[in-house]
């Protein structure tokens, strides 16, 4: 991104700006910013920062001298501008000596002034406010009675009660400076990322790269090349510092030749690529690649691959408690984060187990690698073992023919997530172990035995313990998942969370849909806190993002809960209660209703079912 700055001088000029600036097409990697600054202040000049400075005057010439790497553009006076401004202080108390105040002796002849608007004129030159002051006392001496020049004389004559008239900048000299300053700024950003280009070539490659010319003589080398060989290479015959004879056979010959060679203790691969323009060789690339580096390559050709999604977003840093329970329970989970072994996280539905191993993932030496998640009961055995492991080519009916890589492939170096795993076909638990104790796979249809370093992190409910008691989960593998442990807390076990869960969530989708943010009584938080929550945080989310949607009062009551059911979620789970309830007659169940004593809200939770349909099953017979 190059930056243009266009400083500013009077208010009345920046109109004129905005709109010249708004008649051009600008490049979206050119930024542009505004700012009204006049005189030579230096702690003001030294705190802006920019590419490209348009300016004007006194404070153009110190702009220059405080960056010198900036590209400094002058807002040009024209002769339209100067004359006008003479003639006005000639108009201006019938003056007799005009003092002009310039930043240079070249914009003007006193004489040949004086002459043409048939008045005395005095110049001084000026190019700090100092000098300005100075000048202004100097010219009154002499007996002007009225300065001409820029903004800092006209501020300083105003403070000191001097006549004045301002050298304003006129429409054609805005615009023409605008337009310098963008083709400026343009040409400055190609040569930027020329620069950038080559520079990230030479000086921020982890190879040795060294160009020769045809003679064998160093015409560039980067960073990497001087430190390894130890002195600046520019100029020197190669020959001299290496004495690797395949580069020179290469040279001789004049062919792209590759190899491996030890040198200095280090196994590299060398290339040797000649520079051709118009069928001569001007020269040679020699690039030293360790070969140590080669074999991570794999590593980031997957890395690269898990672009696609698979990335873990969230962090302990999101995660809103005060519970102290929840509180040591992520506690736990950073600690396991550090260590490299298996971890699985039990506990009920939407109590975070996904967000808490994304957690884990970004907190352990492996956040730079991939992070992947599968879900083990959305897939049959047959998908899932091609998913996780994957396949070579014609393996079985439907095979892509090139073959898939596994999920176990792509994490290599990263983090894998089993979501569900107590669901995971009995089939495939033997394969994930040896998975875990041999850190290797063979894809499907394949011979070779491929090794992965990953870590599994896997979640569960609790019924994983009925499942290894009925022998449908092996106990092996569930104590090589489990080498670290973490139960997940239930929204219904941390209440005091509630209230500071949903406020933050119901804030957050008032804005998602632009809807005003109301309080929240404190019956409704009582309400709120007296449900078990089965969805855990998940409901509670959906419950808050409800509530933004519906509400439209200035108050979150009790009431209004109710009315949009915003505790009752769309999906029921059938309890045994339910499944009595629903074999009842309306009449029956409007009797049960009536026998219990109940609210209807409370004979609702007891049944098993919402509130508005409990309503509708025995509103005929409440008249």
């Amino acid at each position: 991104m190059t930056n243009v700055l266009f400083i500013v001088p009077y208010d009345e000029l920046f109109p004129l700006f905005y709109s010249e600036v708004n008649k051009i097409n600008i490049d979206n990697n050119i930024s542009i910013t505004f700012k009204h600054i006049y005189g030579t202040d230096t702690d003001t000049l030294l705190s802006i920062n920019a590419d490209v400075i348009v300016s004007r005057g006194i404070t153009a010439i110190a702009v220059a001298k405080y960056h010198p790497n900036s590209l400094v553009i002058q807002i040009p006076m024209s002769p339209n501008d100067f004359t006008e401004a003479l003639y006005s202080a000639c108009k201006k108390l019938n003056s007799k000596k005009i003092g002009l105040l310039a930043g240079s002796k070249t914009i003007c002849n006193p004489k040949h002034i004086s002459k043409m608007v048939n008045r005395d004129v005095e110049m001084y030159v000026a190019n700090t406010q100092e000098e300005v002051r100075t000048g202004i006392d100097s010219l009154i001496k002499i007996g002007c009675d009225i300065f001409v020049g820029g903004l800092t004389m006209c501020r300083i004559c105003e403070d000191m009660g001097y006549p004045y008239v301002h050298i304003s900048s006129g429409e054609d000299a805005i615009n023409r400076v605008i337009r310098d300053a963008l083709a400026a700024a343009k040409s400055l950003e190609q040569a930027k990322i020329r620069v950038g280009l080559l520079s990230s070539l030479l000086s921020n490659n982890k190879d040795i790269i060294v160009a020769l010319n045809s003679k064998g003589e160093v015409i560039v080398s980067n960073e990497k090349a001087d430190e390894f060989f130890q002195t600046k290479l520019e100029n020197l015959l190669f020959e001299n510092i290496c004495n690797i004879k395949e580069i020179f056979n290469a040279i001789s010959t004049g062919i792209t030749s590759e190899f491996v060679r030890e040198y200095n203790k280090q196994l590299f691969f060398i290339t040797v690529n000649p520079m051709e323009k118009s069928d001569n060789k001007m020269g040679y690339i020699v690039r030293f690649h360790k070969v140590e580096d080669i074999l991570n390559e794999e590593s980031k050709v997957r890395k690269e691959l898990t672009r696609k999604g698979l990335i873990a977003k969230y962090t302990f840093n999101e995660f809103l408690t005060t519970d102290e329970k929840m509180l040591l329970t992520l506690q736990k989970a950073k600690r396991y984060s550090l260590v490299d072994g298996s971890i699985i996280l039990l506990g009920e539905t939407g109590t975070g187990k996904e967000l808490i191993a994304q957690s884990i993932h970004n907190a352990s030496p492996r956040k730079y690698k991939p992070f992947v998640a599968v879900n083990c009961a959305t897939l049959t055995a047959q998908l899932l073992d091609s998913e996780l492991f994957g396949y070579e080519r014609g393996s079985f009916t439907g095979a892509k023919k090139e073959g898939k890589i596994g999920l176990f492939e792509l994490a290599h170096g990263g983090s894998i997530f089993l979501d569900e795993i107590g669901e995971l076909p009995i089939t495939l638990q033997a394969k994930l172990l040896r998975v875990l104790q041999e850190k290797e796979i063979r894809r499907i249809g394949g011979d070779e035995v491929i090794p992965v370093d990953v870590r599994v992190i896997s979640a569960t409910n609790l019924s994983i313990y009925e499942k290894v008691k009925s022998g449908s989960f092996r106990l092996d593998l569930f104590y090589r998942l489990g080498l670290f442990s973490i139960k997940t807390i239930p929204l219904k076990n941390r209440v005091g969370d509630i209230n500071l869960i949903f406020n933050n969530m119901y804030e957050f989708s008032c804005k998602k849909y632009n809807k005003k943010v109301s309080k929240i009584s404190d019956d409704a938080i009582a309400l709120l806190e007296s449900y078990q929550w089965p969805g855990n945080v998940r409901e509670l989310k959906n419950s808050a993002e409800r509530l933004a949607i519906l509400n439209n009062s200035d108050v979150i009551t009790k009431k209004q809960i109710e009315l949009f059911e915003i505790i009752e979620p769309f999906f029921l789970i059938e309890t045994e209660n339910f499944s009595h309830h629903k074999s009842l007659t309306n009449q029956e169940l409007y009797q049960e209703y009536i026998n219990s004593n109940l609210s209807k809200s409370d004979f609702a939770k007891q049944v098993g079912m919402s509130r508005s349909t409990l309503w509708r099953k025995i509103s005929e017979f409440e008249n």
